[in-house]
C-alpha cells in the first residue's frame, strides 16, 4: 500500500484526481498535482469557470477563498452537469466569512473534513453527491488542515470520461417559465438529500461519558478530542442537509447535548428548530477560533496551568522586515494607506498603529482607493491589485500609489497600460521617491518578504 506525506490542499488535490476530474480552477496558490490542470483566476471567475466546465460535461473542482452570493445563489437553481465541487479555504483572518451560513441559505450540502485523510475521501465522495443529487457540493477546507500533514494512502485514479455535451435550455436558460422548472427540480433534489443523507459515510459517533454529549464538525473536532477526550461526541461530516435521525438518536443517549461551532450557531438552531435540547453559543461565543486550552476551560471550567498574569503578545512584523521600513515612512508623511496584502495589516497594531483600511479583499485597494481625492493616498497591494487593475478608473492627478508585487515585469506592463511610470526601489528610498512624485506612480517595492 503505497503512501505520501500530504497536507490538506495536496488530499484535496489528490482527491480530485482519483476521482478523475478534470480541471482544478483556483483563486489561491495549489501545490502542482499530477494529471491535473490547474487554472488560476479570482474568486467569482473561478466559480463562473467551474460553472461553465461542468455545464460542459468536465468535472471541476474550484478552490476559492471568497465567495459571491449572486453565483451561489445561480449554482444552487440551476445545478449541474458533471460534477462541481467548490472547496472553501477557511481563513482564521476572516471570521465574518460563514462558508456553513452560506451553504444552508443556499441550499447545497457542504462537507466539514475533520483530517487530512478526510480531503481527500471527501473529495471524492463530493464528486459522487454532486453528480447523484444534480447540485454542486461544498467542502470546507479549515486552515489547520492546510497547515498540517499526515500519511495518506494513494489509489489509482478512475477512468471517467468526460459527458457529451447535450443542449439543455429549460435548465441553463433562465427564463421566467424555465426558472419554474428549475425550482420544482431543485425542490425535489432537496428532499431527496434529506431522505438518504443518513446513508453517506461522513459521520463519526462515538460513546463515552453519558453526561455530555458534542455535536461538532471539521477541524474542530481534532481540538475538542484533544481538550476533553471523555466527552461523547458527534463529528458531523455534513453540515447541510443535517442527519437528524442520527442526531436524535445521539441525544437520546447523553444527558447534556453540546454544539461546539466556530461560526454562526447554524447546527445549534437547526436541532433546536426540530425539538432537540441542546446549548453552545452561550458556551461558545461567535466568530471565534479556540485553542484546545480554550475548549477545556469553557466546558470543564478547568483552565489551563501557567497562563495566569501573562502578558498577551500583540501579532507584529517579523524582524528585519522591509514591510516595517516602508510603513514608517508612510506614517512619518502622514499617508493615508488601503493595504491588500496580508502582512499590511499588521501595521494596524502598536508600535506602528497607521492604517486606514486592511480587508480581504480590500475595495479600498482596487477601485474606491483610486477614485480617493487624498493627493497622499497610498495603496499597498500584491498580485491581486494587478489581476484586478482592469477594472479600475483612471486615478485622480496627484495620486501616489504604491504597489508591491512579486514580478516587477507585471509592475511595469500595467504602469505601461496607464501611461504612467514605473520605478523599482528598496524600501529605504520610498520617503524620496513619493516627495518627488508629482503624479501617479507605479513602484515596484524590493522586499525580501515578498
Amino acid at each position: 500500500m503505497d503512501k505520501r506525506l500530504m497536507n490538506g490542499l495536496e488530499a484535496l488535490l489528490r482527491g480530485a484526481y482519483e476521482a478523475s476530474v478534470g480541471v482544478v480552477v483556483s483563486s489561491v496558490e495549489l501545490p502542482p498535482v499530477e494529471g491535473v490542470r490547474v487554472v488560476r483566476a479570482d474568486s467569482r471567475a473561478a466559480l463562473e469557470y467551474a460553472m461553465g466546465a461542468s455545464v460542459a460535461g468536465v468535472r471541476c473542482l474550484a478552490v476559492v477563498d471568497d465567495l459571491s452570493a449572486a453565483t451561489l445563489s445561480l449554482l444552487s437553481h440551476v445545478g449541474v452537469e458533471a460534477s462541481l465541487v467548490v472547496a472553501m479555504v477557511a481563513e482564521q483572518e476572516a471570521p465574518y466569512l460563514d462558508v456553513r451560513a452560506l451553504a444552508c441559505s443556499a441550499h447545497l450540502p457542504i462537507l466539514l473534513p475533520s483530517s487530512v485523510y478526510e480531503c481527500k475521501t471527501f473529495t471524492k465522495i463530493s464528486c459522487n453527491i454532486s453528480e447523484k443529487y444534480d447540485t454542486p457540493v461544498f467542502v470546507e477546507l479549515d486552515r489547520a488542515l492546510v497547515d498540517t500533514t499526515m500519511e495518506v494512502e494513494i489509489l489509482p485514479p478512475k477512468v471517467l470520461k468526460d459527458k457529451p455535451y447535450v443542449r439543455n435550455e429549460k435548465k441553463y436558460v433562465t427564463l421566467p417559465s424555465f426558472a419554474r422548472l428549475c425550482a420544482e427540480d431543485k425542490g425535489i433534489r432537496d428532499r431527496r438529500l434529506v431522505a438518504e443523507c443518513e446513508q453517506f459515510p461522513l459521520y463519526k459517533i462515538e460513546h463515552r461519558d453519558k453526561r455530555m454529549g458534542v455535536v461538532v464538525g471539521g477541524a474542530a473536532y481534532q481540538a475538542l478530542r484533544v481538550a476533553c477526550p471523555h466527552v461523547s461526541t458527534f463529528c458531523l461530516g455534513l453540515a447541510y442537509p443535517l442527519p437528524m435521525g442520527l442526531l436524535r438518536m445521539f441525544a437520546a443517549s447523553v444527558e447534556e447535548v453540546l454544539v461546539f461551532e466556530e461560526g454562526e450557531a447554524v447546527i445549534e438552531q437547526k436541532l433546536r428548530a426540530e425539538g432537540i435540547t441542546c446549548h453552545g453559543a452561550d458556551v461558545f461565543p461567535l466568530h471565534m477560533h479556540y485553542s484546545p486550552d480554550d475548549i477545556r476551560e469553557r466546558i470543564t471550567g478547568l483552565a489551563a496551568p501557567g497562563d495566569e498574569g501573562l502578558p498577551v503578545r500583540t501579532a507584529a512584523f517579523c524582524g528585519g522586515c522591509g514591510l516595517i521600513e516602508v510603513f514608517e515612512t508612510l506614517k512619518r508623511k502622514g499617508c493615508v494607506v488601503h493595504a491588500a496584502k496580508d502582512c499590511g495589516r499588521l501595521a494596524a497594531n502598536i508600535p506602528m498603529a497607521h492604517l486606514d483600511t486592511a480587508m480581504l479583499p480590500n475595495p479600498m485597494a482596487f477601485a474606491a482607493g483610486f477614485s480617493a481625492t487624498h493627493a497622499s493616498v497610498c495603496v499597498l497591494s500584491a498580485e491581486a491589485f494587478l489581476a484586478n487593475a482592469a477594472q479600475l478608473a483612471l486615478p485622480h492627478d496627484g495620486l501616489k500609489v504604491v504597489v508591491y508585487g512579486k514580478e516587477p515585469d507585471d509592475v511595469v506592463a500595467r504602469a505601461a497600460s496607464y501611461g504612467r511610470p514605473a520605478v523599482c526601489c528598496e524600501p529605504s528610498g520610498l520617503g524620496a521617491l513619493l516627495d518627488g512624485a508629482d503624479d501617479l506612480i507605479f513602484v515596484h517595492l524590493a522586499l525580501p518578504c515578498v
